[in-house]
């Protein structure tokens, strides 16, 4: 399986559903190594489970990094970029996505 999310310098580059990657900027405070394995971590989740996951759901799957940290990402506009370029709407109340549909 291909690589879905590559770490960048200052950015994550995030596989579309073209194929392609689109490069999205790490979020202040975050490294770009956590920035990668918590929007895979949430990939992960969803892909599972169908949901979106909270940051303890997001522990478990990943726990070097902790809950404050999760919960400091999920509220960036990056990482809903980010997850929405995967076809994952971080908005509960968006529906599905083309990708989904």
């Amino acid at each position: 399986m291909a690589e879905n999310f590559l770490v960048a310098q200052g950015s994550v580059m995030v596989r579309d559903p073209k194929k392609g990657f689109q490069a999205v900027k790490t979020p202040n405070g975050i490294t770009d190594e956590q920035f990668r394995n918590a929007i895979a971590a949430a990939y992960t989740f969803y892909r599972q489970t169908g949901k979106l996951p909270t940051t303890t759901d997001l522990v478990n799957i990943h726990g070097s990094i902790n809950a404050g940290t999760y919960s400091r990402l999920m509220l960036t506009d990056e990482f809903r970029e980010a997850l929405r370029y995967r076809g994952v709407e971080w908005d509960e109340n968006a529906g599905l996505t083309l990708e989904q549909h």
